[in-house]
């Protein structure tokens, strides 16, 4: 072993006890630690930047938890830089190399630097734990507890944080950045609490910090109404931060060994590693789940990229779907033409919110025209695009889109979903059902097969679901619970007599992924849920958020309206309904969420009375805001006549405000923007803009006599 030459110095110098031998005093593990620091920070350092690429290129959103977490990596670097130079002074050496060989001024060095780090270090580790916090925050409903628990976490982080800060700055008096050794000699005399009780108490905080942080996900997923395969694919992901645990669980071991072991400045430098490992672990921890989106675009690439070059030979087999071929379709029509207009299409008693307004077209116009303005990719001039032509890599997906029907379509949202379906897969996987044989023609005409379904008739629905795998079960859209359920009960029990392998059920988003709703409709809902899951069938039930196009049925507002009066007040995450159209084609093109209740949501809510300032700065009337009892609020809205309804219509509409004002439709759920590749509109944009090209906006259900 060669003897370097500080020590060969203070050998000569006669500081080194004849019982030290220079071989023990030479013994080091510097590079190792070095080499383990900077490999975390260039890991940690390339998955930030692919996390910001994923919310800022691919969601195209920036929020508080990204921003805390690019503040932790800029704190993290001088952290870094502080490990390597106390490394470098031979603060991890054996304690008798630190006593005999460094120099005085270079202990001194040693210990203002280590305080320095451990400074940064804390304050670095309460900023991640912050971003943790922002993140779960985002993805928990504004009216669970979990999401109450999470405020209240906040300010208990930083009341561990600050006894952290103080026990280090004022861990000698008079204040120092000094930490002296029994055997170093000072010019002052300092009391100082003893290096290890300070970083042993840090270190237990610490510890603790970690697995309240983790937990959290742990109750997220519990609380999921997702499969148990699911739940566990969602552990592998969201749960890296049981190794902080471990990590940080070790880090407390260290330190008691740093401080009661005779040597234990040995143990320095895998300490100096585990708190960069600590810091490193938090924020890939926490970095991971944002990574789904670069990573779910490079496969879904290499699925398309794979699929082109097979396409010609498995043409004739691809998506073959159905036990018998869909009747009424000729082979000649089996193209791949997108289907680019579907407003002129006759209203179906099948779908939630049915409507003759499109919010596709730049033109201006209600109704939809020809070529590009009726695809909705004419982008000249500003406001909000929504287009029918979409860009789905996963076309192959053999599980996503084999053998599909979609009810409902000839409504609103059916057919939204039926125009993305087959720009995206041959168009003899794909049929429509509506409740009118007139329809059939028109769909007839553009190639696609055709059923009838009756909800009250299981006749009509047994023969329509001959052959199907995948079927988009819209729901009804009466306010009679009872009707309701028995329209839904027929659909239930004609898909399990036909083994329908996946039902693809449209909800609404009351109650988030509750199991319990105020709103009388939400019940009807969560009752086909049950109906399934006692059917024993396959199902997807999707919650979506209220139509941000409807917003003058659940405003009450008409363009000659001055005062809009409601029993109460909320925030909804209102969804254009084009965009969940959309999001619901790629779901099902997607495939899996077996037995699973899944949300689709705009990323941000509006309530109410800022619809109304809405209204106002957009149109510039002078719409006035008033909150009356429930009684009134059915009694004034029949007394002014509105839309010709009765008042006990208005009455079905009371358990709708209740539970808005509870806060059942102010979840937000990424799973949409996901499913899109971009944020959702917002629905404070959506509304501006309908507005914006038509000043007298009104949509069709606000009326008895129209539709």
């Amino acid at each position: 072993m060669t003897i370097p030459a500080d020590i060969l110095a203070a050998s000569a110098a006669g500081r080194i006890p004849s019982n030290v031998s220079l071989e023990y005093l030479a013994q080091s593990r510097d590079r190792s630690a070095i080499v383990g620091i900077i490999f975390m920070v260039c890991l940690t350092g390339l998955l930030m930047i692919l996390r910001l690429y994923a919310r800022a290129y691919i969601v195209k959103k920036i929020g508080l938890d990204d921003a805390l977490a690019i503040l932790t990596f800029v704190f993290y670097i001088p952290i870094v830089v502080l490990c390597i130079v106390l490394i470098n002074l031979g603060s991890g050496r054996h304690i008798e190399y630190i006593q005999y060989v460094l120099s005085m001024p270079t202990v001194r060095q040693t210990e203002v630097l280590d305080f320095v780090a451990h400074v940064l270090y804390t304050t670095t580790l309460f900023l991640c734990r912050l971003s943790g916090l922002a993140f779960y925050y985002r993805l928990t409903a504004r009216s669970t507890k979990l999401h109450m628990s999470i405020l209240v976490a906040a300010p208990l982080l930083f009341a561990a944080y600050l006894p952290q800060l103080f026990l280090l700055i004022f861990h000698c008096r008079p204040v120092t950045g000094l930490w002296p050794y029994e055997w170093q000699i000072e010019p002052r005399t300092y009391n100082c609490l003893t290096w290890g009780l300070v970083y042993s108490v840090n270190s237990g905080v610490s510890l603790a910090c970690d697995i309240l942080m983790f937990t959290i996900p742990a109750i997220l997923i519990k609380e999921l109404h997702v499969s148990t395969k699911k739940k566990v694919k969602l552990s592998i992901v969201m749960f890296p931060g049981v190794f902080v645990i471990v990590i940080s669980a070790i880090r407390v071991w260290l330190v008691a060994i740093g401080q009661w072991d005779p040597d234990g400045s040995w143990a320095y430098n895998p300490m100096l590693c585990i708190e960069n490992a600590e810091i490193a672990g938090t924020l890939i921890a926490l970095s991971v789940p944002a990574l789904k989106p670069v990573f779910g675009n490079v496969f879904a690439h290499l699925t398309e990229y794979t699929s082109s070059h097979t396409r010609s030979r498995s043409r004739s087999t691809k998506l073959r779907s159905l036990s018998k071929p869909l009747s009424g379709v000729a082979s000649s029509n089996r193209d791949n033409k997108r289907l680019i207009n579907w407003s002129k299409l006759g209203g179906d008693d099948y779908e939630m919110m049915p409507s003759e307004v499109s919010v596709g077209t730049r033109d201006g116009n209600h109704g939809q025209g020809d070529g590009a303005s009726a695809r909705g990719v004419n982008l000249k001039g500003p406001g909000i695009h929504v287009t029918n032509v979409v860009d789905v890599t996963r076309v192959e997906s053999p599980e996503g889109t084999r053998g599909v029907l979609v009810t409902g379509a000839t409504g609103g949202l059916g057919s939204q979903v039926l125009s993305h379906l087959i720009a995206n897969v041959p168009r003899s996987e794909v049929a429509a059902a509506s409740s009118k044989e007139a329809n059939r023609k028109q769909f007839e005409d553009r190639g696609i097969a055709f059923r009838v379904v009756n909800y009250e008739d299981p006749q009509t629905l047994e023969s329509a679901f001959e052959g199907v795998e995948n079927l988009l079960f819209v729901s009804t859209n009466t306010f009679d619970v009872e009707k309701r359920r028995k329209q839904h009960q027929s659909f239930v029990d004609a898909a399990k007599k036909m083994n329908v392998k996946h039902v693809w059920y449209t909800s609404l988003a009351f109650g988030g992924y509750g199991s319990d709703s105020k709103a009388n409709v939400q019940q009807a809902h969560l009752l086909t849920e049950e109906m399934m899951r006692q059917a024993d069938i396959n199902f997807t039930s999707i919650r979506e958020g209220l139509y941000t196009d409807a917003f003058p049925v659940f405003m009450g507002w008409y363009p000659s309206t001055s005062t809009i009066y409601l029993p109460s007040d909320g925030p909804v995450a209102f969804t254009l309904r084009a965009e969940l159209g959309e999001a619901t084609a790629r779901l099902m093109m997607r495939g899996g969420h077996d037995r699973e209740i899944v949300l689709l949501t705009a990323q941000q809510t509006i309530t109410f009375s800022g619809i109304v300032d809405v209204i106002n700065e957009t149109t510039g009337r002078q719409v006035q805001f008033k909150l009356v009892s429930p009684e009134e609020f059915a009694t004034l809205k029949a007394a002014n006549d509105e839309g010709g309804k009765s008042e006990g219509f208005f009455q079905a509409l009371i358990s709708w405000y209740d539970a808005i004002s509870k806060g059942e439709t102010s979840t937000i759920d990424p799973l949409m923007a996901d499913l899109l590749g971009r944020d959702p509109v917002s629905p404070r944009d959506a509304i501006r803009d309908l507005l914006t090209r038509d000043r007298d906006y009104e949509w069709h259900q606000n009326y008895v006599n129209r539709g």
